[in-house]
């Protein structure tokens, strides 16, 4: 059933104090919500919630260069840690945009970063120079994303900030996130004029165009995936260092799958040393995966020694309202499951207690987007990419708008890095799925979040879209990942049930086989009788 349109425009925008850590960019400077901190750089204008972290960023001239928001982690300078209400980069005023996104990105001329930079899912405002040589641009992490307004002027958390909003009708049809389960990709929203700053993607405030500024070229492949795993691990943990500067207690919601495995993985030095605590938590129902996924954890607790927690599953008997408002808070951007959750609907803070540690993006590596695998579980990747094929993919629909914006992604590529489908489709993946689907979520829970993915730590995913392409077909890096960093913990299989649950599991692997698979292994059945 399509959704009720006129129903959303009616409740749309929502009032600021709904929008918690939000904010809005302009360059006329209102209106602006009362209530919000409110700032003023050159000439433009921030307001951000209350809850909202507001850095400011300074050269070591002591000349202001703009504000930093959501940062987490600022990795390299004096030493890696939190970052605070100021951060000063060793930039003077009159820097470069290379000088720029090393600051930001640890990235050299060729696009490599050694690691350094900021982590987490923050936003650049960078305001530096005067004159010709001026430097006005926004910059997003390595898989958040933004929205703006080139009529209005306008840079925003959502489209609730973006003035004299008009609904798109026919891409609001087309995407319909609340009846799909789609989100809108390439860099399209629900309304007129309003676009998506994807990741890898800055927005120069002179022009209000957005432009790619990685990668600089094709991404040169890794020789040894196995290598490449380790040195995920040592980044991740290097991440997890700089945290422990001021948080102590950490969870890891763990299930049977491969993401949060590794992520366990690499704690294992905290976990022995004792500098932090974990908490493992898993989810459970009555469905053979939630099923799998608790018999796992259960197995991988008593190996570690750790905590364990186990929820079961509530029923989400969200209003039609409480969902809309939720789906309104982030923009329409997505849709699902997220959106009736008991305890957002309530204006609770999800799990205030503990950071949690996620294994989100690791799917980078496992070529989501090539295809489904073979029966030996190894995909292969198609030998080309066009536009069709990126709708198909992203499963986005097929218009003349969203052909024409995959298109022009695809364009915008550098040309080397084109004429590699793996490489094409695993970017398309961080920059369509992770920062069109899963950036806009950050903004649904109240208060500062406590939530990080290592795998989605700027090096570590650079690290991934250079893997090489065996290595990917086969989603080998977070079996390498664990083997490196705590090897005891691949004894549980992974997303496999064991012992009581293994006969449940075959009949359903069964159930979802070819018919021809089928009726081959009852014509053995019968052969044996």
């Amino acid at each position: 059933m399509s959704t009720d349109f006129a129903a959303l425009d009616a409740r749309s925008p929502l009032p600021p104090d709904e929008l918690p850590r939000q904010w809005v960019l302009r360059r006329d400077g209102g209106p602006l919500p009362e209530g919000w901190q409110h700032r003023m750089h050159h000439g433009w204008h921030l307001a951000a919630h209350p809850d909202a972290h507001v850095c400011e960023l300074t050269g070591v001239d002591g000349n202001r260069l703009g504000w930093l928001l959501e940062p987490q982690v600022r990795l390299g300078g004096e030493r890696d840690g939190v970052v605070g209400e100021s951060l000063v980069l060793d930039l003077t005023a009159a820097c470069g945009p290379e000088e720029i996104e090393r600051a930001l990105y640890g990235r050299d001329r060729r696009g490599h970063t050694d690691g350094d930079g900021v982590e987490g899912t923050w936003v650049a405002v960078v305001v530096a120079g005067a004159g010709p040589n001026a430097l006005r641009r926004v910059y997003v992490g390595a898989m958040h994303s933004i929205v703006f307004s080139a009529e209005a002027r306008v840079v925003a958390t959502t489209a609730n900030l973006v003035p004299d909003l008009r609904r798109d009708e026919a891409l609001s049809h087309a995407f319909d996130p609340l009846a799909t389960n789609a989100s809108y990709t390439f860099g399209l929203t629900a309304h007129r004029g309003v676009r998506r700053l994807l990741p890898n993607h800055y927005l120069d405030l002179d022009d209000f165009e957005a432009r790619r500024h990685w990668p600089v070229a094709a991404l040169p492949p890794l020789d040894d995936g196995r290598a490449a795993a380790m040195a995920v691990v040592e980044h991740g943990r290097r991440l997890v260092r700089a945290l422990a500067t001021a948080h102590r207690e950490y969870r890891v919601f763990l299930s049977a799958g491969r993401d949060s495995r590794a992520v366990l993985a690499l704690l294992r030095p905290f976990v022995a040393e004792g500098v932090v605590d974990v908490r493992l938590s898993t989810t459970t129902s009555d469905d053979l995966g939630r099923r799998t996924d608790l018999q796992a954890a259960r197995r991988l607790a008593r190996m570690t020694g750790l905590a364990h927690d186990v929820d079961r599953r509530q029923a989400h008997d969200a209003s039609d309202v409480e969902v809309q408002r939720m789906f309104l808070r982030i923009g329409e951007a997505k849709a699902g499951p997220v959106l009736s959750t008991p305890a957002l609907v309530a204006g609770e803070q999800r799990d205030t207690g503990r950071f949690k540690l996620a294994g989100m993006a690791g799917e980078t590596a496992r070529g989501f987007y090539w295809g489904p695998p073979d029966r030996h579980g190894v995909r292969t990747p198609p030998p080309r990419v066009d536009a069709d094929l990126l709708l198909e993919r992203t499963e986005s629909p097929r218009t003349p708008t969203t052909l024409t914006a995959a298109d022009a992604w695809l364009q915008g590529l550098p040309a080397g890095l084109r004429d590699r489908p793996a490489d094409v489709l695993d970017l398309a993946y961080v920059e369509q799925r992770l920062g069109c689907w899963e950036a806009p979520s950050r903004y649904l829970w109240p208060g500062r979040p406590l939530v990080s993915s290592p795998m989605a730590a700027c090096r570590n995913l650079e690290l991934m879209l250079r893997l090489p392409i065996d290595h990917r077909a086969r989603g080998r890096l977070q079996h390498d990942m664990v083997a490196f960093a705590w090897p005891e913990l691949l004894r549980v299989p992974f997303n496999r049930p064991t012992g009581w649950l293994a006969l449940p599991g075959r009949a359903r692997r069964l159930a979802r086989a070819p018919r021809a698979v089928r009726r081959r292994v009852s014509e053995r059945r019968e052969a044996r009788r």
